[in-house]
């Protein structure tokens, strides 16, 4: 929790809005909070009596971290493809085809 604290104090904090989050993730709002729900995305802030917000270096984080998730998959699927060899692996993308 101090190292939290510290980092953040030492950053700049910027809120974003909905409509600014949606744009930055191209996420729908109920895709934004179903994600919550599920704790895979950032929990957003209050900052006013009814307005919530997110810290801007999170939601670049959270975006970082999809890119090489969707690459590292990406990787796990052309090793599979290359030890199956390159016959079965026309084979396999016809079926995913």
């Amino acid at each position: 929790m101090v190292e939290t604290e510290s980092r953040t104090q030492n950053e700049e904090i910027i809120f974003l809005r909905l409509p600014q989050v949606k744009a930055a993730t191209g996420l729908s709002k109920t895709s934004i909070y179903e994600k919550i729900k599920c704790n895979a995305f950032p929990l957003p802030i209050p900052i006013g009596k009814r307005a919530v917000g997110w810290i801007a270096s999170e939601i670049k984080q959270w975006a970082a971290n999809q890119v090489l998730a969707a690459r590292e998959e990406r990787r796990h699927i052309e090793l599979r493809q290359l030890r199956r060899g390159p016959a079965n692996s026309r084979i396999a993308l016809r079926r995913t085809a």
